[in-house]
């Protein structure tokens, strides 16, 4: 069970990156809630137990609505104890989020604050569930045949990278955009080094140099 708000407030909207408003939200189905219960058997006695957990400035909660399934998200969950998201309902494997909103120009990306920034500079994004999802050539096709150029934009981690050029050789007909190197001298809420795209647009939140990062992506 959950409770959703009537809408985000401005520190929801915060977390997700300068470009993301209510509307970009509402377009690609999420909610932003104000508590969700989960339902557990308790160790000790193994009777049934409810636990409620409540959204708050410093720890927002959304709810991703994809139809067969339903994703709960805490971006900012990061002490083990609460996890980043779990599903309800049945998941299929390697889900391409964003492809039924997809109409005309197409950018993988790392993450969905990623692809809700790139929403919100008027492209389309697709992602997977994690960097390391494997996206199956059929899907590539289809895109494909939906856009004149499809764009990854990966994290520049050492997982971001790898994974960024393991899918440039494996589709030669990509274009990598690359985020400077520069932001990984910059850290996070949690210390560590900064690495993606809503990263950057946090720290530069001009459409113009996003879009010189566009222009200069290569196969």
């Amino acid at each position: 069970a959950y409770e959703a708000k009537l809408h985000p407030s401005e520190s929801d909207l915060k977390v997700w990156g300068a470009f993301v408003t209510e509307e970009v939200l509402a377009r690609y189905n999420y909610l932003s809630l104000a508590w969700y219960s989960v339902v557990f058997r308790r160790k000790d006695t193994g009777r049934l137990s409810r636990r409620i957990v409540r959204s708050s400035a410093d720890f927002p909660i959304f709810l991703h609505e994809c139809g067969s399934f339903q994703k709960v998200y805490c971006p900012l969950a990061c002490d083990g104890k609460q996890p980043k998201f779990f599903y309800k309902g049945t998941k299929p494997e390697n889900y391409l989020y964003g492809l039924e909103e997809l109409k005309r120009g197409v950018m993988i990306c790392s993450g969905e604050r990623d692809a809700m920034n790139v929403a919100g500079l008027g492209y389309y994004p697709v992602w997977l569930n994690s960097e390391t999802a494997v996206l199956p050539e059929h899907v590539f096709t289809s895109l494909r045949h939906m856009a004149k150029k499809i764009y990854n934009i990966p994290d520049i981690d050492a997982t971001g990278v790898a994974r960024g050029n393991a899918l440039a050789l494996q589709y030669m007909e990509l274009y990598t955009v690359e985020l400077p190197k520069w932001l990984l001298h910059y850290r996070d809420y949690r210390g560590k080094p900064r690495k993606d795209l809503r990263d950057f647009l946090e720290l530069r939140p001009s459409k113009k140099e996003f879009e010189g990062l566009v222009e200069t992506a290569l196969q």
